[in-house]
């Protein structure tokens, strides 16, 4: 009764692998060394051995569409984005920040700029142009005051 039972689920096993085989092989829809044409999807990540996302390729909520960059710890390093207006924007962070430490934008407005802020996310330095090519530069401390400002109108 026992290799009966043995056999048994041996065949439900093998039964059941037969099933996955074929349904793996009809969700790909190709054999290996195959090309696609076009991948389609909402959201396409990157992900190393243990399943921590590298790289997202997506279109949040907010409408923009990025691509995101994170370190082997699941931290925010790099960032290219298209925002819904149509604004691009290059962010990048520093070895140990959790957010952009360095933005470079083109607004839709007609403006663009440079943006650097510290650590803990705080604007410190704007160095832009505005829409009409007036040039702009910031500098400011760790609780936001401005300690210098030149802007040419």
């Amino acid at each position: 009764m026992a290799r009966l039972e043995r056999e048994n689920r041996l065949l439900r096993r093998l039964g059941a692998g037969i099933v996955l085989a074929v349904a793996s092989a009809g969700f790909l829809g190709a054999t290996p060394n195959t090309v696609s044409e076009c991948v389609r999807t909402r959201e396409l990540q990157v992900v190393d051995a243990s399943g921590q996302a590298l790289v997202k390729i997506g279109q949040p909520a907010d409408g923009s569409t990025i691509i995101g960059m994170n370190d082997r710890e699941g931290n925010f390093k790099a960032a290219l984005s298209v925002e819904a207006d149509g604004s691009p924007n290059l962010m990048l962070g520093s070895s140990d920040a959790t957010q952009p430490q360095v933005t470079l934008a083109a607004l839709a407005s007609g403006e663009a700029g440079l943006l650097v802020s510290d650590q803990q996310g705080h604007l410190r330095a704007v160095l832009s142009c505005q829409a009409n090519g007036s040039p702009n530069v910031i500098l400011k401390d760790a609780r936001g005051k401005t300690l210098w400002q030149a802007r040419k109108k």
